[in-house]
């Protein structure tokens, strides 16, 4: 098994903890694949009940590459100690999550993490805020906090033998990646114009 990290958001803030679960089981695979699914269902729900967020087609877009990189990638992983795919998220409580109804009610933000013993590098893929948490109850700007507690966890568990991190964010965090950590940072190409970083 391999271990799971937490730490607290920062300093002063109350019940908000960056968490990073290995899915090294069938169960941890099945266990977020589902809740994946459910978010879907739910932001379909939010579209039928003409709650506007803005983003519900890059939302359903993003739970749709979580589940497919679950599905083909996971099952490697659960079986070969030289690949691992995690799940870096922040919630509420800094335990390891065990059902779907207590993610719906704690799990505020996620992407897929995904690594190789073999390769000096890792990804990111799927960054999204959970469409369960309300919007008065989610902590603003916090994506970038999760991007670098996944990619710290990577290093320590790696010994710091990746790097870079390959990722192909949405226009959004694109700017985002570029503003805060600069061009002397981040590498970027454009390949049939997504955005690479």
């Amino acid at each position: 098994t391999r271990a799971f990290y937490s730490e607290a958001l920062g300093e002063g803030i109350d019940r908000a903890y960056l968490c990073y679960q290995p899915l090294d089981s069938k169960e941890l695979i099945q266990l977020w694949s589902s809740f994946s699914d459910q978010c879907v269902d739910e932001v379909y729900n939010l579209e039928k009940a003409e709650e506007n967020w803005g983003y519900q087609e890059e939302l359903k877009g993003v739970f749709y590459t979580l589940t497919e990189s679950f599905e083909t990638a996971v099952p490697q992983s659960a079986n070969d100690e030289n690949q691992e795919v995690s799940i870096v998220y922040l919630a509420s409580t800094d335990e390891p999550l065990k059902d779907v109804d207590t993610m719906k009610e704690v799990v505020e933000m996620l992407l897929s993490s995904h690594a190789s013993a073999t390769l000096p590098f890792f990804t990111h893929i799927g960054i999204a805020r959970s469409p369960f948490i309300k919007k008065q109850d989610i902590h603003p700007k916090v994506s970038l906090h999760l991007h670098s507690f996944g990619a710290r966890v990577v290093q320590k568990v790696y010994k710091e033998e990746k790097i870079a991190m390959v990722t192909s964010p949405l226009d959004k965090m694109a700017e985002l990646f570029l503003h805060h950590l600069g061009q002397a940072k981040v590498y970027k190409s454009c390949l049939k114009k997504k955005a690479r970083i």
